[in-house]
């Protein structure tokens, strides 16, 4: 039986953050809370000037549509347990999770009329990210768009495919997956997982 495709990416995207090292306590502290009085006037408004910051304030938020919803996938990523159930659903409007061509995973494409539905994951540490930067590989692309969850309006990041997907490409379902694909491709993804994650951790520090 040949085995569905699976997402292997050929090299792994990391960003190195300026130390803060020499930056005292206080200073941090009353930085951050400047950031988030800033971040807390330009969600409301995307009129305002401070909304061109917000991805730089909102890089640990997370939307996920597609197989990262799985919680054996999501756990497998990010190196521990997850109860899917105690994370906050969400919706992307003006978007829709279709089929990508030639596999087994979805892809987030802009459609107007469409809303998106999936989880938004926070707290989400530096190592966390390189790793699912690593584990969507080169086929996707980290952007920021607009969701809803818990009636407020956030930004995060979402995986957008890199090459062009038409909107009326079929759509993807979990559930199918779940059943069709998943017992296939869960080892060779979690092996995968594991190997980036002990790779890119044990990156020295800069």
């Amino acid at each position: 039986m040949e085995l569905p495709p699976c997402r292997i990416s050929s090299a792994v995207h990391s960003t190195t953050l300026p130390s803060l090292r020499e930056i005292e306590t206080d200073t941090l502290a009353d930085a951050v809370w400047s950031i988030r009085a800033a971040y807390d006037i330009a969600i409301k408004d995307p009129q305002h000037p401070l909304w061109a910051f917000i991805p730089l304030w909102s890089h640990t938020m997370l939307f996920v549509y597609g197989t990262l919803q799985d919680a054996d996938v999501l756990g497998a990523v990010l190196g521990r347990p997850i109860d899917v159930a105690g994370l906050r659903r969400a919706l992307a409007p003006g978007f829709r999770a279709v089929a990508y061509p030639g596999r087994v995973y979805p892809a987030l494409v802009a459609a107007d009329l469409d809303t998106a539905p999936g989880l938004l994951l926070d707290r989400l540490s530096p190592l966390d990210m390189a790793v699912l930067d690593a584990f969507e590989g080169e086929e996707y692309r980290r952007e920021a768009i607009t969701v809803l969850a818990g009636g407020a309006r956030h930004l995060a990041g979402a995986y957008l495919p890199v090459a062009a997907i038409a909107a009326a490409t079929p759509a993807w379902s979990l559930a199918e997956w779940t059943a069709r694909h998943k017992p296939l491709v869960l080892g060779r993804e979690t092996d995968m997982t594991t190997t980036l994650r002990q790779r890119l951790s044990a990156r020295p520090a800069h």
